[in-house]
Order: C-alpha cells, then sequence, then structure tokens
C-alpha cells in the first residue's frame, strides 16, 4: 500500500502505449517538491526518515511500472551546500539501470519555484515518446503524429485504495506483482 502512481489513469494510458515495444527505454522523472524546513519532522532521521527515503521510493517504483523491470543499479548525487534553508539531500539526482536495459534518472528537488508542475516523466523507446504532466496532460508520439490526453490531476489513490479492498475481498496476498 502507498504506490499510488501505478495506479493512476496516466500513467496506465503512458504504460499501455508502450506495452509492444520490446527494446529499452529510457525515463527521465522530474519531481519538483517544494521546500520543506530543516526543522520540520519530515527531516528528522528517526521520527521521518528524511524525504528521500520517504518519497523517492514511489518515482522508483513508478519506473519499474511503466518499464516492468526491476532496478539493477543506482547511482544518487545530492546537492552540497551550508544554506540555512535548504536541505542538501531534498536536491538530488537518481540514475537506475534496470533489469532489461532501460535506464532512468531522477530528479527530485526543493529548491524550485512552485509555479513549475510537480511532477512531469518523459518516456521514450522503440521511436516512440510519451509526456506526462502533472497527471493533467499527456502527449503520446509515435509515427510524427501526436496525441493528447487530458487527466483529472489523479495520482491513482483512490484505484490503489480500490485495488487494496479487492485484494482482502479476493484473499490475495498482494496487490502489486
Amino acid at each position: 500500500v502507498g504506490y499510488n502512481r501505478r495506479f493512476a489513469p496516466l500513467i496506465r494510458e503512458m504504460k499501455n502505449f508502450f506495452r509492444y515495444i520490446r527494446e529499452p527505454k529510457c525515463i527521465h522523472y522530474q519531481v519538483n517538491a517544494g521546500l520543506i524546513p530543516k526543522d520540520h519532522w519530515t527531516q528528522d532521521p528517526v521520527e521521518g526518515g528524511g524525504r528521500i527515503v520517504g518519497e523517492v521510493c514511489h518515482f522508483i517504483d513508478t519506473v519499474s511500472f511503466l518499464t516492468d523491470e526491476t532496478p539493477e543499479r543506482l547511482h544518487a548525487e545530492c546537492i552540497a551546500t551550508e544554506t540555512t534553508t535548504v536541505t542538501p539531500y531534498d536536491n538530488m539526482a537518481v540514475t537506475m539501470r534496470l533489469s532489461g536495459g532501460s535506464v532512468a534518472t531522477i530528479s527530485y528537488v526543493a529548491n524550485n519555484d512552485r509555479s513549475m508542475p510537480k511532477e512531469i516523466i518523459t518516456m521514450s523507446g522503440g521511436n516512440s515518446s510519451a509526456i506526462m504532466n502533472n497527471f493533467s496532460s499527456l502527449v503520446l508520439a509515435r509515427d510524427m503524429k501526436q496525441t493528447k490526453k487530458r487527466g483529472k490531476g489523479d495520482k491513482g489513490h483512490k484505484n490503489e485504495i480500490q485495488a487494496f479492498i479487492n485484494a482482502i475481498r479476493d484473499k490475495r496476498r498482494e496487490i502489486i506483482p
């Protein structure tokens, strides 16, 4: 429970668009998380665990869902600063190699301007491309033709809860295969 983005309608459309592409994909996941003060409970290593531990796992799961691959190698770097307002670990980039050869980068930043979209995913492979913008729009491109889909900002919470209820009712052990 908790990996809701894989249940989001536009993420499911994005995955479906690439269903017949058998070559590795490239994904860039930009997360504009916004600033949380250093003294906020989420920043406490014991109480909140830090934002990277608590949040980046969701984006790794989304990449795994989109590719049907599991992470094999990860490399992460965060900014280095002594600025009193910025928590260095809140601004980082992860590069991943996945089990089927796909590669992904996750840029997780807190030092962004709040007017920017919170989440943007760009995915390419098999001469096809997709851009999902903040769960409100999706552009799918193949053969020089673009299809644009509108979303409602749905990050999949309701669908995830329904899948959880169905798993209990059907006596399944997992809702995420």
